[in-house]
């Protein structure tokens, strides 16, 4: 992580973002050529092209003999134009390679987070070549797994399990896939739930999002038709969201306007929805859902908002013993997998 990243959006006034790189994370798109190799374009979280958000790409950069990732908005110098950057405005870079194929440059990469880093990053084609490419959990047709509905499983490989269908958590709080019309939410190929009861623990009311409506009706809208769009006497709900290495529970309004732009621009790193009070996030995970991971409260003050608590502030774990999770599956394991065909058809 970057802690306190410049970024601007006109290249003449600047502000500053903790930048987790993981943020980043998803399907990235050939989009022409730069430098002679091909140039990769970051899509949203569903997978699709960004509507309006301006997307970071992967480029070679021919005066480093590198690969590079970079973001236009995203500068680690002020004084240094992104036209003028010799360096072609690096925020992760390969060691120096010929390689044309970017997936066999998975080794010796650097991070730039105030420092000169050594990171990790792991590519590989979404492209499916065989039926095993997609886990046996679908068939690959043009070279795209087209996942088995009546299985559940999800994601660009069909390497995600069925979504379970509702969630619990410790303190009572249910939780739906969220779904508007015919579409599933998804992040980084990950289900997005919505809170849907409001459950009665004090500490959970404490948060925020945990108080019960005025009219003493735990349910938080009208589920009906399978959407949660209805009698909110509250003007936000929690949404579970994957972030690229964890799950972050966040308040969020719940007009349908907020959640359609939601579902389409969605982004870790610029929706910065991380700055709200009464979020939780989950320890670093892969996990396809939130289900028996940790999660951690996260205090925001403006006193535990220092270096000595890290990024994020101060973390209260949430679970009462280390390993026991904080969201469970509320229905039977035969219930669970859920229909799943607008997912699928988007991967």
């Amino acid at each position: 992580m970057w802690e306190g990243a410049w970024y601007t959006p006109d290249h003449e006034t600047y502000q500053t973002r903790n930048l987790e790189y993981a943020f980043f994370n998803g399907v990235y798109r050939f989009d022409g050529f730069f430098g002679g190799l091909p140039r990769y374009v970051e899509q949203n979280k569903r997978g699709d092209p960004f509507r309006s958000t301006l997307p970071a790409e992967i480029v070679y950069c021919q005066s480093m003999g590198r690969w590079v990732f970079r973001h236009k908005n995203i500068i680690k110098n002020k004084s240094t134009k992104f036209q003028d950057d010799e360096e072609c405005m690096w925020l992760a870079r390969s060691q120096e390679t010929v390689e044309f194929d970017l997936t066999s440059v998975n080794s010796g990469w650097k991070f730039w987070t105030g420092i000169i880093e050594a990171g990790t990053i792991e590519m590989e084609c979404s492209e499916c070549q065989r039926d095993s490419d997609c886990h046996w959990q679908g068939v690959c047709l043009d070279k795209a797994c087209q996942c088995d509905k009546a299985q559940g499983f999800t994601g660009m490989h069909c390497s995600h399990e069925p979504a379970c269908s509702q969630l619990r958590d410790d303190y009572g709080n249910g939780f739906d896939l969220a779904k508007l019309e015919d579409t599933t939410f998804v992040s980084y190929e990950r289900n997005i739930y919505f809170q849907t009861v409001r459950g009665n623990n004090s500490e959970s009311w404490d948060m925020g999002w945990g108080q019960k409506p005025n009219n003493g009706n735990d349910n938080v809208g009208d589920k009906s038709g399978g959407d949660f769009f209805g009698n909110y006497s509250s003007s936000k709900t929690l949404a579970l969201v994957y972030s690229g290495n964890r799950w972050f529970g966040v308040p969020q309004n719940t007009s349908t306007d907020v959640f359609w732009k939601f579902n389409e621009e969605f982004h870790s790193f610029w929706s910065e929805f991380f700055s709200e009070s009464g979020f939780i996030l989950s320890e670093i995970t892969k996990e396809s859902s939130p289900i028996g991971v940790d999660f951690s409260r996260v205090i925001m003050t403006s006193v535990t908002k220092g270096n000595e608590y890290g990024p994020y502030g101060r973390l209260k774990p949430m679970a009462v013993f280390p390993g026991d999770g904080f969201f469970h599956c509320a229905v039977a394991k035969d219930e669970a997998a859920v229909s799943t065909s607008t997912v699928a058809d988007n991967y």
